[in-house]
């Protein structure tokens, strides 16, 4: 895998990947028509067209032929009191899950972090994403909060130290 930061060119393959992992992860989390209604490609390119700002960063994990498998991108300010960075999304696609795509994103990410003056940094999930909880505590995020997206509970995860993330 190599990393690099994604275009918005690149916004075709990042929506492909969201979808494909929100209908692996999320399947036993949240309505499926919650999922349907935010996994339609075409619209889902459209909404980050429109949103989608340079200052944002957006790093790919591609394979070896340069077909991304997974993105991370930053959200800054951190909407944790406490953290200077966020991860606003980290998603890989179901065929690579468990690959250590994960990690290589959020190493980079952390790294990036680093660079820019960041100490911490933490990352929001819903309450009920055992995957995504279990790869959180794995690397050293430690429960930082609780909140709601839409009228999903939620949890944080922090790591005041991003010298300490385990990957």
């Amino acid at each position: 895998m190599t990393i690099r930061q994604a275009s918005v060119c690149d916004l075709p393959a990042i929506a492909r990947i969201a979808a494909q992992a929100w209908r692996w992860a999320y399947v036993d989390i949240l309505p499926a028509a919650f999922i349907e209604e935010r996994c339609d490609l075409e619209e889902r390119v459209q909404r980050m067209t429109e949103t989608w700002r340079e200052s944002r960063l957006t790093l790919l994990a591609c394979d070896e032929d340069g077909t991304p498998q997974g993105f991370v991108n930053d959200q800054i300010p951190c909407s944790l009191s406490g953290c200077d960075a966020e991860i606003g999304a980290l998603y890989v696609g179901p065929t690579s899950a468990r690959q250590g795509v994960g990690k290589l994103l959020v190493k980079a990410m952390a790294q990036t972090f680093l660079d820019k003056g960041h100490r911490s940094m933490a990352i929001q999930t819903l309450a009920e994403n055992a995957i995504g909880r279990s790869f959180y505590e794995k690397i050293g995020g430690r429960l930082a909060g609780e909140g709601k997206w839409y009228e999903f509970p939620t949890v944080w995860y922090g790591w005041d130290d991003l010298s300490a993330v385990r990957l």
